[in-house]
């Protein structure tokens, strides 16, 4: 099982883990790792599209997973949701269609990233088991969705858009 999966079930766990009245602790951090599956799925998939796969490409996956960011993945993703990427991913596409499930996972990430957010550092807001689940299956509706997309031409050039946005916007 993938490290995306293996979040995704952790999420579930989180959620289930306190049958009569769930600690705020679990639910937040239940919410946090649905995130974090959807963020390693997409990472995950960019580094593998990039530099490939197998054993003997595991450390220069390794160090390129890092160089992903949150803030520049939602900027991306804002994008491909609206489906109105910047000028230079417009370019790259070159006229092939977003599809909606690439722009619904595109939203979702954006959401559970404003989710995350909330649930990391607003203590104020208390949570409820039902809000929860609904955000953890945001995120596995996500993933599903990922299956049906995942080899499309309009996906790779998102997955590199990932990685290299933050150069684009700087360059000419």
């Amino acid at each position: 099982m993938s490290l995306a999966a293996d979040l995704l079930q952790q999420a579930h766990h989180l959620l289930n883990l306190d049958s009569r009245r769930p600690r705020q602790a679990n639910l937040r951090r239940s919410i946090s790792t649905a995130y974090y599956s959807l963020f390693s799925l997409l990472v995950d998939a960019a580094t593998v599209a990039m530099v490939g796969g197998g054993l003997e490409r595991k450390l220069l996956r390794g160090y390129v997973i890092r160089a992903f960011g949150h803030r520049s993945i939602a900027d991306v993703c804002r994008g491909f949701a609206q489906k109105n990427p910047g000028q230079k991913i417009r370019e790259v596409l070159a006229g092939h269609e977003i599809s909606d499930d690439l722009a619904h996972i595109a939203d979702t990430f954006c959401s559970l990233q404003n989710e995350r957010n909330e649930a990391d550092y607003n203590f104020g807001r208390s949570y409820a088991k039902e809000q929860v689940a609904i955000i953890i299956d945001d995120a596995k509706i996500a993933h599903q969705k990922w299956q049906n997309i995942k080899d499309d031409k309009t996906t790779k050039i998102f997955l590199v858009a990932l990685l290299v946005h933050q150069n684009l916007k700087t360059s000419r």
